[in-house]
């Protein structure tokens, strides 16, 4: 057998590895969620929103890895005696069901993914409009061309490593990683002035503990979803190279496409990540702290 069928196979073997255990942090990330919302004193929190959300990519998720196991077995198993061995009917059965199903899963976590990061864009930056327009204007194209690419790939004699496809699928991981780029940049941008304007306001180690953590360092990572914009870097790199690793870098992929969203939903629940409430909250304290230490202040001087 040729070496580039061998990685190629065993890349569908690791990815499947992979994949199962990106799916377990998937499971408990979504339980404790759950049992993070349902502890939550919060009024502001949608808990039935966001349980029905994680939800629904918990279930998009699932579809994929159990679809891609599936593959597996088909060609390793049933159909190892096939002509050409399983390399041939991997390359010929692009268009059964369960891949169908894989790649409309993917494309639509993808989509609800993309579709909170930009809300989240858009409430860092303080309801701002203009903060959306460039995420907005990566972001529908996007959708369209996942679109075209689906009903492409799924047509018979098509085939996801040749033809309009391969472009279509290019394409669209093209704009989905500028889109991560920027919404992850504009979102760190915006915690590193607001960090820099705490500093500036309250520079005292006292008055900087009460804003810390909003502005530390696993903030940044899970608020801009910041290792899951590396995944996607990445994942476009070997697509575009033809790499037969790619198989293995989307099954990483697709998992962090749920993971990181479901991350920014546990720190909503657990009240740590930035929102209206906990912003409004966290300022209230410092005013506070800065009001009785000017009194403290005050009384020292004044005996």
């Amino acid at each position: 057998m040729d070496s580039a069928e061998l990685v190629e196979e065993r890349s569908l073997y690791v990815g499947n590895a992979l994949s199962c255990i990106l799916y377990g942090f998937n499971l408990h990330a979504y339980f404790a969620t759950v049992l993070a919302l349902k502890n939550s004193k919060s009024r502001s929190v949608p808990r039935i929103f966001y349980n029905v959300f994680g939800g629904i990519m918990l279930l998009f998720v699932t579809c994929a890895l159990v679809t891609s196991e599936l593959r597996g077995q088909f060609a390793w198993i049933d159909q190892r005696g096939q002509s050409g061995g399983p390399e041939a009917y991997l390359q010929q059965n692009v268009t059964e069901w369960y891949v169908t199903i894989s790649s409309v899963a993917t494309l639509l976590a993808d989509a609800m993914s993309n579709g909170l990061m930009m809300y989240r864009c858009y409430l860092i930056w303080g309801h701002s409009l203009r903060a959306v327009v460039l995420p907005f204007a990566l972001f529908v194209p996007a959708v369209a061309i996942s679109i075209v690419m689906t009903t492409t790939s799924a047509m018979p004699g098509a085939s996801e490593y040749t033809g309009m496809p391969l472009k279509y699928d290019i394409i669209w991981m093209a704009l989905t990683t500028a889109f991560n780029v920027v919404t992850t940049g504009t979102i760190c941008f915006r915690i590193f002035q607001s960090y820099r304007q705490l500093r500036r306001m309250f520079p005292t180690q006292q008055h900087e503990a009460a804003f810390h953590p909003y502005t530390k360092s696993i903030t940044i990572i899970v608020e801009s979803s910041l290792l899951f914009t590396v995944v996607t870097v990445v994942y476009l790199v070997v697509q575009c190279i033809d790499s037969p690793v790619d198989i293995a870098i989307g099954a990483v992929w697709t998992n962090f496409c749920v993971l990181a969203p479901q991350l920014i939903i546990l720190r909503i629940a657990s009240g740590s990540a930035w929102t209206d409430p906990t912003t409004k909250e966290n300022l209230s304290k410092l005013t506070t702290a800065i009001s009785l230490d000017l009194e403290q202040s005050g009384a020292s001087h004044y005996p």
